[in-house]
């Protein structure tokens, strides 16, 4: 049985990856859909510059820790994600209407670009 990887639009837009290379054709049509790819794609995909991009900014976002890590993009060890934080509709609602302005610039510090936009 072919391991898959949990792939999560992050934004609200239609993302689509088409890489006949590597097998994948792909299209995630709202925010939050998540789509199944293969990890050996994945873990080839991701010396793609503009694949590796999309999942850099947080436009796409692997949900499994353990995915990340076997992928290279974590930390042996990490539980908590530290190289590409992505934050959830929630997080970023209590950000902007009750957090102090401190734990806010703090945030925006560790998240990508897409993110903060």
């Amino acid at each position: 049985m072919e391991r898959m990887v949990k792939v999560t639009n992050m934004v609200n837009k239609t993302v689509g990856v088409k890489l006949p290379e590597y097998g994948i054709n792909r299209k995630w049509v709202r925010k939050g859909q998540s789509v199944p790819i293969p990890f050996d794609a994945l873990s080839q995909m991701l010396w793609h510059n503009g694949f590796r991009n999309m999942i850099d900014k947080g436009i796409l976002y692997i949900d499994s820790m353990k995915d990340k890590i076997d992928l290279g993009l974590e930390e042996e060890g990490t539980t908590e994600p530290s190289n590409i934080v992505v934050l959830s509709d929630k997080q970023i609602e209590t950000l902007l209407t009750t957090s102090p302005i401190d734990v806010f610039k703090r945030e925006l510090d560790n998240v990508s670009e897409t993110q903060v936009r």
